[in-house]
């Protein structure tokens, strides 16, 4: 991402795509009006430099504010967790604000040119712990967003509310690929990829899955 490397000149890293964290509040900014320029400007900088772009959009990330549209924030159920709020993704306010955001969005970037992937986010979250010598440290040694579970808290993401947003991109999307961090048959159907955060590291090896 040039969000992590711009200051050591991203054009020397090697790789063909850029990936980008967007916050939803920053794109959905009330009822039914986006502001697409922070996208847009991605696409010209992976354009200048011959790649293609990658974006997920987040609601919860840990360590930071919500990204839910400010309009939308004494609207919707808001829940106190372990790591801050989140919101109650089953929420029916939300997920009427969800759907519009996708079709928008579709309409805008789908078979885009400079875009490779959509990566689905905008539920849940990702929260690691450490481990250490076979000690489990609480601390907050990793986070990301975006990532379709809301562990160590349960109740605030339903399967059904999962294959609706799955649905709703699949219908916003025909060109574009998608790509979801688990498994799911809804997804399969629907010709979703998936993408791994860890791919290489605590997927394949580490204290995480019983190496060393």
């Amino acid at each position: 991402s040039p969000d992590w490397t711009r200051s050591i000149e991203s054009t020397s890293t090697p790789s063909s795509m850029d990936f980008y964290y967007i916050p939803l509040n920053k794109v959905l900014v009330n009822y039914n009006q986006y502001n697409w320029n922070v996208l847009d400007q991605h696409l010209a900088y992976a354009a200048s430099r011959h790649k293609h772009v990658v974006w997920r959009v987040y609601i919860h990330y840990p360590g930071r504010p919500l990204a839910v549209p400010e309009y939308l924030l004494s609207e919707i159920q808001l829940c106190n967790t372990s790591d801050g709020q989140s919101p109650q993704y089953d929420d029916r306010i939300l997920l009427n604000a969800l759907e519009q955001f996708i079709q928008a969005f579709g309409q805008r970037y789908d078979g885009h040119k400079s875009v490779g992937f959509i990566q689905l986010g905008l539920l849940g979250k990702w929260y690691a712990l450490s481990f250490v010598s076979g000690r489990l440290f609480t601390d907050v040694v990793d986070s990301r967003r975006g990532e379709w579970h809301t562990w160590p808290e349960e109740g605030l993401l339903s399967e059904s509310t999962m294959d609706k947003l799955i649905g709703w991109y699949a219908d916003a999307f025909n060109s574009t690929k998608m790509q979801l961090r688990y498994p799911r048959s809804s997804a399969y159907r629907a010709g979703f990829g998936l993408h791994d955060d860890s791919f290489g590291h605590t997927t394949l090896d580490g204290p995480y899955n019983g190496g060393v």
